[in-house]
């Protein structure tokens, strides 16, 4: 978190989620109403508690989760290549059937 919260335009960013989280905690509420494909892709050290994330699943018809080893919250620095290759194929895998 500290090298991540040292990035140039973090604190904006952070102040900005900060802001929005009423709207956050209130879209909860219409992911029942998603009707495509959802990945939820997680870092197996990712600081979400794992009872968020399961709630998430069940929240979301039909989503798909998966875990990347050795990652934490942030997929796309931790993890770039194993995270493109989930998400390439999930969508390759959806896009056939």
């Amino acid at each position: 978190m500290y090298s991540v919260g040292n990035r140039p335009g973090h604190y904006q960013a952070f102040m900005s989620l900060v802001h929005h989280w009423p709207t956050w905690e209130a879209v909860r509420e219409r992911y029942g109403d998603i009707d495509r494909p959802v990945l939820l892709l997680y870092g197996d050290h990712d600081w979400s508690r794992p009872d968020e994330r399961a709630e998430t699943a069940r929240l979301i018809p039909g989503a798909e989760v998966r875990t990347v080893k050795g990652a934490g919250h942030f997929l796309s620095f931790d993890a770039p290549a194993e995270t493109i290759e989930q998400v390439v194929e999930f969508v390759e895998r959806r896009s056939h059937s």
